[in-house]
């Protein structure tokens, strides 16, 4: 199972993705977010885990994939993305709050990127459906895309007795 829609438009140079996700499946790729199908990078965009490491990416740039492995299927991870085109670090990305600062492929996106434009999105698949492994195994919750802005862990979550906790946006 999947979401979908396309947007009619938006800014696609500032924007946050966030969620809380719990896997079943360690293996292949794991689709948080994607859109289009065109094989080039300014027309395709996923958010997804690939095996045990997250990864940003267009077509064919690794924007940004993680050292740290996430293995544990017993836990929820809370996973947020943000873009901000122009600023020194455009691409953030926080496992549980913390930012991710170690990454095995590190290329910065310039100007704006095709999320939140009159596409087809996806959220837990891939819209090229490049087989079964390319959709999310497990579950989803608390989905949030928000348009021109780029949002810190805060926004969205807090910690209560030592637990960190989703939080509504306001």
């Amino acid at each position: 199972n999947y979401l979908s829609r396309t947007f009619g438009s938006g800014n696609r140079r500032t924007w946050t993705w966030s969620g809380w996700c719990k896997r079943t499946l360690l293996t292949g790729q794991q689709i948080l977010m994607s859109n289009d199908t065109a094989a080039n990078n300014e027309n395709r965009l996923q958010f997804r885990f690939i095996d045990v490491n997250l990864l940003l990416a267009g077509q064919t740039t690794p924007y940004r994939r993680t050292n740290a492995p996430y293995e544990d299927m017993s836990a929820w991870l809370r996973v947020m993305i943000h873009y901000q085109s122009g600023a020194s670090d455009p691409v953030k990305i926080y496992v549980n709050g913390e930012t991710v600062s170690s990454f095995s492929s590190s290329i910065d996106p310039s100007g704006d990127l095709i999320w939140n434009s009159n596409t087809l999105h996806k959220i837990g698949s891939d819209l090229g459906g490049v087989g079964s492994g390319s959709h999310f195994h497990g579950y989803l919750a608390n989905i949030y895309f928000i348009d021109g802005q780029a949002l810190e862990p805060s926004a969205l979550t807090e910690t209560v007795n030592g637990v960190l906790i989703p939080k509504q946006y306001e």
